[in-house]
Parts: structure tokens; sequence; C-alpha cells
């Protein structure tokens, strides 16, 4: 493996990794980021259930999405990066 490659395998393997955690805080979150009620101006107390369990269903389908793509990268990188 040439020197340009590894770097590109540690750069991706980095991207893996933070989408990783990201996804599983996500889909492990209790209720919504700080981040979100600044969006929506309001507390996390202050929503009516209904829309605590939206929130979260979002928040949940969101980190999927990101433990997909990490296991995605994950796959990309083992296969081809094995042959060489």
């Amino acid at each position: 493996m040439t020197k340009n490659h590894r770097i590109a395998a540690v750069l991706y393997w980095l991207n893996a990794i933070i989408l990783l955690v990201i996804g599983l805080t996500f889909v492990f979150a209790s209720s919504f980021f700080p981040f979100h009620s600044d969006v929506i101006q309001t507390n996390w107390n202050e929503l009516d259930t209904p829309f605590q369990t939206l929130y979260l269903g979002m928040m949940r389908t969101e980190g999927a999405g990101y433990l997909a793509s990490a296991v995605a990268i994950g796959f990309l990188l083992v296969i081809p990066f094995e042959k060489k």
C-alpha cells in the first residue's frame, strides 16, 4: 500500500468513526440537543408528548442514516484495501 493510500484510508476511517459516534449519539438520545432547542425556540419540557415522540423518531432516523453511512464506508475500506 502506498503512502497516499494509507493517508486516504486513515482519513476515511476517521470519517467512519465520527459518523458512528454521531449516529450512536442520535439513536440513544432521550431528548433533543441544545441546538435543536435554539432552532425551534422551545425547551424539551415545553413540548407535548406527541411532539417529543416525533422529534425522537426523526433523530433516530438521522442516527440510523449516520450509522448506515459509517458501516458502508467501513465495508468499502475493508474489501478494496484487503485486496491490495
